[in-house]
């Protein structure tokens, strides 16, 4: 190697050196945290948060996918989270669940995603509607104001009052802040006459209320305009974790807690095209280039083409054809008359024993055939014209047919 080859090589090593020290005294470590799938019962569970939250607590805490009354054997002082679709509930259900909250069960739920059709069993049972109405509230305010009334409260309901003239801007519906604020799409309306029966009120009557607590017989009830902010991914935001503890809190007696969530499994298409898409579309733009692949054109299918093919009469028609061009009638003959005349020893062997005259007599007698026929079957005569040998075969073939 010359010296220039050397030179351009150590300028080579020395570029490559400059880059990699650059990279690494500019290179800095930066810690990210990145939310992995949830795994097991977070999976399925979206109160699995809270049950793990609460059992840090010391809380006996159970969960269930569904209500089921009978089974989950509620006792007096036990507290009831119903995260699920609340017009899903039967009217025996709903009497069951009054019963027990009558004992001094806590029930907490939401109202349904809707407010058009029914209410539900549970909402007519409490005389409460459904009223459509976005807002976002913050969740400082909900939690700083939860149990201490302020000076709109009336100190014997707190009653809060969150009329959006005198509210704070911020609190109007931003999705880019909704994770520092309560956001809700539905709240209720009470009756002005039954306003006073709650023990905790928050909203107004023009806009309709996000919370509301009631006693009932030993126990209370709870209801919210959503409990969206007890899930897994919601709980650890912000002051979710706050306005959790204390929502549920007033509920937490010496009895267990029962975290009842929907266990509604979409179709096994729905998920397969939900959670498939990846596969199943590739999938398609291959079926779709195979098709087109396999079109030879677009328009009208065009009869296939008829193939060459020849019956068997009519390669045998064809052959024989061939055979009298050639002048071989007298060997298509001789083969005719030698299948005659063995069939004729095998039925007849009397007939087959004679010869010349007398066997044309006794086949004429026999079968109804005149002498002259006879007489050009069994000893032809110019079998070179197409008429005599066609003659000579039909009554051969004929006489052999009868035998």
């Amino acid at each position: 190697m010359n010296r220039r080859g050397v030179l351009i090589g150590l300028l080579i090593v020395l570029a490559l050196a400059a880059l990699i020290g650059w990279w690494l005294y500019t290179f800095e470590r930066v810690p990210q945290e990145i939310n992995l799938p949830m795994r097991g019962e977070a999976s399925y569970n979206p109160l699995f948060a809270l049950k793990k939250t609460l059992q840090a607590q010391h809380i006996d805490v159970t969960t269930h996918g569904g209500l089921n009354v009978a089974a989950m054997h509620l006792q007096p002082g036990d507290a009831l989270v119903l995260n699920a679709d609340i017009r899903t509930l039967s009217e025996d259900q709903v009497d069951d669940l009054w019963d027990w909250v009558v004992d001094g069960g806590h029930l907490l739920f939401a109202l349904p995603p809707a407010s058009e059709g029914r209410a539900g069993e549970l909402l007519e049972s409490l005389d409460l509607k459904v009223k459509k109405h976005s807002s976002c509230l913050s969740l400082r305010e909900i939690s700083t104001n939860t149990d201490v009334p302020d000076k709109k409260a009336e100190s014997k309901t707190g009653i809060f009052d969150d009329d959006e003239s005198d509210a704070d801007p911020a609190n109007k519906f931003d999705s880019k802040t909704s994770k520092e604020q309560f956001c809700s799409s539905f709240r209720f309306q009470v009756e002005a006459k039954h306003v006073s029966e709650f023990a905790w009120l928050w909203g107004s009557e023009k806009n309709g209320y996000i919370f509301g607590r009631h006693t009932r017989g030993k126990g209370d009830w709870l209801v919210a305009a959503s409990l969206d902010f007890l899930t897994n991914r919601r709980l650890n935001e912000s002051d979710n974790a706050t306005l959790a503890w204390q929502v549920i809190a007033p509920a937490l007696g010496k009895g267990r807690v029962h975290l009842v969530y929907a266990a509604d499994v979409p179709p096994w298409y729905v998920l397969m095209v939900v959670q498939g898409w990846p596969i199943l579309l590739p999938l398609l733009f291959a079926l779709l280039a195979w098709l087109w692949a396999r079109s030879q054109r677009f328009g009208p299918l065009l009869l296939p083409a008829i193939a060459h093919r020849r019956a068997l009469l009519e390669h045998v028609q064809a052959a024989g054809d061939f055979a009298i061009s050639r002048g071989r009638g007298p060997a298509l003959y001789e083969a005719t008359r030698r299948a005659f005349l063995e069939r004729l020893r095998r039925r007849d062997p009397a007939i087959a024993a004679l010869r010349g005259e007398a066997m044309q007599q006794a086949l004429a007698t026999q079968y109804g055939f005149s002498t002259g026929d006879l007489q050009q079957a069994l000893n032809p005569v110019d079998l070179n014209r197409p008429l005599q040998f066609f003659t000579t075969i039909k009554t051969l073939l004929s006489l052999r047919s009868k035998l």
